[in-house]
C-alpha cells in the first residue's frame, strides 16, 4: 500500500511539472519582442486537441505547439473551441 501511495505521488508531480505551456493571445504585448502565430486546422476545433482524420490520421496539436515553441519567440497556438 505504502508503494502505490508513493508511486502516485509521484506521478502526480511529474504531471504537474509537466504541464502544458499557455499558448493564448498575451494580454500585453512587448514591441521589443518576437510573436509567431499558428492557427490549427478546422479538425482540431472542439474539445479534441488530437483529432482522427478518417485518411490523414492523428493531428496530435500538443505535438505540434511543442515542436513549434522556441526561446527566441512567444508562440500564439490557442486551442480554439
Amino acid at each position: 500500500m505504502k508503494f502505490i501511495l508513493i508511486l502516485l505521488s509521484i506521478v502526480t508531480s511529474v504531471t504537474a511539472c509537466a504541464a502544458q505551456r499557455d499558448y493564448a493571445f498575451p494580454n500585453n504585448i512587448n514591441t521589443a519582442e518576437h510573436y509567431v502565430f499558428y492557427s490549427h486546422g478546422f479538425i482540431v476545433e472542439g474539445d479534441d486537441p488530437t483529432p482522427i482524420h478518417p485518411r490523414w490520421g492523428v493531428y496530435d496539436f500538443p505535438s505540434i505547439q511543442k515542436a513549434l515553441d522556441d526561446a527566441s519567440y512567444t508562440l500564439i497556438a490557442d486551442h480554439r473551441a
